[in-house]
């Protein structure tokens, strides 16, 4: 007995042909980080926060973040997410929310 089609292995490509369009629609290759793993490459995360990225009063968040991606071989980069966090200041009582970057990538 073989396995329902929705039971497929997430490393598949699927293909969608609309009813009546001589065209294809290609979803994107997706992949769990479990099965990228197990690839010539490992998984890392590098995780870029706005806090972190200032020096002498200016903001340099932007430019780190630019400088590493450019640095990822074409290819490698997985995905880039959003965080918010939270720190305390030298106060106390003080706390500052501030954002960054999750970068996904093979290395």
């Amino acid at each position: 007995m073989s396995a329902p089609a929705s039971a497929a292995a997430p490393e598949e490509n699927f293909i969608f042909k609309p009813k009546g369009g001589p065209n294809e629609i290609q979803r994107p290759l997706v992949r769990s980080l479990e099965a990228m793993a197990k690839g010539d490459k490992k998984v890392a995360i590098k995780t870029f926060r706005r806090e972190e990225c200032r020096k002498d009063g200016n903001d340099h968040f932007d430019e780190a973040v630019s400088e590493f991606l450019r640095q990822l071989p074409d290819g490698d980069l997985i995905s880039v997410s959003p965080i918010h966090y939270s720190y305390l200041g030298k106060e106390p009582g003080q706390i500052f929310g501030d954002y960054g970057v999750a970068i996904t990538f093979k290395q």
